[in-house]
Formats: structure tokens, C-alpha cells, sequence
């Protein structure tokens, strides 16, 4: 099936580029993770590739739903993807000043790196087409109404960062030592987030050597 597939597709980073154009929320993430913070933004782990198709992108979401592996070790989501998506990027601003306000009698300097960590791993899920709510898929699509429903889901899933297993919870650290490590390419690093030249040629090269 994978080989009569028309493979138009468009890059969405599960953390958006909205977050580090943003002064204040830069800043902070600046302090939180360092000098080299950016790289949350050009880390392969935070891109995904998502169809332009509806239809495409059910199957892919229906493959993963099953636990199968194909397009996920390749980098594709199952989320419809054309365009932007202002109430997911909305809600992640939102809830990353939240996290970033914090106090440090609330949450220590490493406690609300992985309440941020547990925000992008949830929003991956979302971009994957993978998450639910009430019974409903949760969506990219929408504006405001979107994120009060993205609000609402991230609510009822968010773990206790002050638990000392928390790391332990749900794969938020394997998720976390992921996106952090060494092995995950930075691409297309210097384009501010706006160019996906190289992580296209990525996904469409595991694509390529997935199939042969």
C-alpha cells in the first residue's frame, strides 16, 4: 500500500517555532536549558512529518494505533497537516508560560524541565494523531476552541513532577533522554525553524530504505 502512496507531506514541529520567536518565553527557556537551548527547536525529535491528505494521514494514524513501527522509525504522524494550526501553537505558549512562571518552591529548576518534557510528549501524541480525550481524537486543526480542548486533555494527563519516580511515568524518560540525545540529528540548524530542507531529505531517505 505504501508503495501507490502519493508522499506529499509537510514538516509541523511538535514544539513550534511560535515558542522561540516569542521574547519572553525565549528567554526563559534560555535559562532553563542553556545557551544551547535552540536545539529543543532543530532537534529531529521535535519534527514530524505529516500528509497533506487526509486519507494518507488516516492510515498512517490507523498503523500507528496498532503499535506498528513503520512510520514512526521513519518520522511520520498521523495527524492531516496543511498549514497552520494556531490553537495547538496557542495552547503550548500558554502552558510553557505557565511552567516557566512557576515558582521555585512549586517546581525546582529540573522539576519544570520535565513538566516541559511532559508537554512536548503529550504534544507529540497530538501531532501523531494518536492522543484522546472524552473518547475523541484529539486534533491539530482549530483556533481557540481547539485550544480549551487541548487544555482540557493535557489537564487530566499531566504527572506529578515533584514525585521522585516521575521519570518512571508513562515513558517520560525515555522520551526525555530522546529528544536530548546525542544520536538525534540537529537539521537545518540557522534557518530559525523556517526551512525543512534537511529534515524532508531525512524522512524521505528512511523512506526510501524502509521500502527496499
Amino acid at each position: 500500500m505504501a508503495r501507490d502512496t502519493f508522499h506529499l507531506f509537510q514538516i509541523h514541529h511538535i514544539l513550534p517555532n511560535e515558542l522561540f520567536k516569542n521574547n519572553n518565553i525565549s528567554e526563559g527557556l534560555k535559562t532553563l536549558f542553556g545557551d544551547d537551548y535552540l536545539s529543543l527547536r532543530d532537534s529531529e525529535a521535535n519534527k514530524i512529518a505529516l500528509y497533506r491528505n487526509a486519507h494518507q494521514a488516516e492510515m498512517v494514524r490507523e498503523s500507528l494505533t496498532k503499535g506498528e513501527g513503520f512510520y514512526r522509525d521513519i518520522g511520520m504522524g498521523g495527524s492531516y497537516h496543511e498549514g497552520g494550526h494556531k490553537g495547538y501553537n496557542d495552547f503550548i505558549l500558554d502552558q510553557a508560560r505557565i511552567i516557566l512562571a512557576l515558582p521555585d518552591d512549586v517546581l525546582t529548576t529540573e522539576q519544570k524541565k520535565f513538566a516541559f518534557f511532559d508537554l512536548a510528549r503529550f504534544s507529540k501524541h497530538v501531532s501523531e494523531g494518536t492522543a484522546t480525550f472524552d473518547g475523541k481524537l484529539l486534533s491539530l486543526s482549530g483556533g481557540a476552541d481547539n485550544a480549551k480542548i487541548l487544555d482540557k486533555a493535557w489537564s487530566s494527563k499531566q504527572l506529578d513532577y515533584t514525585d521522585p519516580d516521575v521519570l518512571t511515568k508513562d515513558g517520560l524518560g525515555d522520551f526525555k533522554a530522546n529528544f536530548l540525545s546525542q544520536d538525534r540529528l540537529i537539521t537545518d540548524a540557522g534557518t530559525n525553524g523556517e526551512f525543512n530542507t534537511e529534515q524532508r531529505l531525512l524522512v524521505t531517505r528512511k523512506f526510501t530504505e524502509a521500502l527496499h
